[in-house]
């Protein structure tokens, strides 16, 4: 039977309560759902089958009582986890120019600053950029990148929202000692000034604090873990990074098939997805930082993060590769209709490899 095809609003809209409520029964088999496969696509579902139960943070009454939070930057985050008691509260205010800006929180997980800002403004047009650096121990360091989050995401188009989060990535790790820090932010009165950087009102939050106190719970655990793929590839995992924000797997390529070079592995289609021993589900997308080093990561906006409680985590790598419709194989079944993906139009399986491997989760916390 042919697939039905679907895109990726369709698919996810089916997911409704009532499949929450049925997200561990049996259900019967019926016709295929194609989901067309994209970077964004895949991961998304990939996300929605590692457990459909996950998703009911995204439900009215679950989005409610995340209100509760005292923390901003789980409240923005839309994180079940309340992470107040491991943020540092700044609470600094500065009023320029017709914008008032507050630094409420921050937190920081390995090359990380999460800073949660309230702003307000006198322009309908106003806007506010986070800084090209953030300067530590009196050093500037320069920011990779800064993604910027409202609390709402919901919100209407044109109508400000005070209260957003911004993590500024740096591209080089943070001394051990950290006694001073200050992040720096740019407001802009109208869309011209901002597309041509120009006129920026400058805003410069200093506050004195260690790396302990804006990292808390760090945990580190050397892995020796490898996997063969079927041409021969050997990828070394050697050690897991877990904070109450992000998780990081470092792991190299160890050997190679001859005449093949590390460019032409597909790393974007390598995945490590499993549990804790709490019963989370986990789900690690991989990137390739060096000539042949990779980092298998994930972070507590997509929910499916380990805890810094458990004792183990439970790990299965896989990949997807081409096939042809007959030997197509479903993911999952929604609403009784087997879900298939497909590449640009290919039919596409998930292949795992090896067995699923443990990492015993010492409570040794830095």
């Amino acid at each position: 039977m042919k697939p039905e095809e679907y895109s990726f609003v369709e698919l996810f809209n089916k997911i409704d309560s009532q499949l929450v409520k049925e997200a561990e029964e049996d259900w019967e088999k019926g016709k295929k759902v194609s989901f067309f496969h994209s970077s964004f696509a895949r991961a998304a579902c990939v996300a929605i089958c590692i457990t459909l139960g996950a998703l009911y943070i995204f439900q009215p009454q679950v989005q409610a009582a995340m209100k509760e939070f005292s923390g901003w930057i789980a409240r923005i985050l839309q994180s079940e986890r309340d992470l107040s008691p491991y943020a540092e509260v700044i609470q600094k205010q500065e009023v320029k120019d017709g914008f008032t800006l507050s630094l409420d929180e921050v937190m920081l997980s390995e090359n990380k600053v999460y800073a949660a800002v309230t702003i307000n403004t006198e322009y309908p047009e106003g806007s506010v950029n986070g800084g090209a650096y953030v300067t530590v121990n009196g050093k500037d360091y320069p920011v990779e990148s800064v993604l910027n989050q409202a609390e709402d995401i919901g919100q209407n188009l044109g109508e400000w929202v005070p209260h957003q989060l911004y993590i500024f990535e740096l591209a080089e790790e943070l001394p051990e000692t950290v006694t001073d820090m200050e992040l720096h932010f740019a407001a802009y009165r109208n869309d011209e000034d901002l597309l041509e950087e120009k006129n920026a009102v400058a805003f410069d939050f200093a506050f004195s604090a260690t790396k302990e106190e804006l990292e808390k719970e760090k945990i580190r655990i050397p892995v020796e873990k490898r996997v063969t793929l079927e041409d021969g590839t050997v990828i070394h995992f050697k050690s897991l990074t877990l904070t109450r924000l992000e998780s990081r797997i470092e792991a190299e390529l160890e050997k190679l098939p001859e005449g093949k070079k590390d460019g032409d592995l597909a790393f974007s289609d390598w995945y490590l997805d499993g549990r804790d021993s709490l019963g989370n589900p986990l789900w690690y997308i991989c990137e390739n930082i060096g000539e042949k080093d990779l980092a298998f990561v994930c972070d507590v906006r997509s929910g499916v993060l380990p805890s810094v409680d458990s004792t183990w985590v439970e790990l299965q790598f896989y990949y997807f590769e081409s096939v042809s419709q007959e030997d197509q194989r479903p993911i999952d079944t929604v609403e009784g209709e087997d879900i298939v993906m497909e590449d640009d139009g290919i039919p596409i399986n998930r292949v795992d490899v090896g067995e699923p491997f443990r990492i015993e989760v010492e409570q040794n916390i830095k």
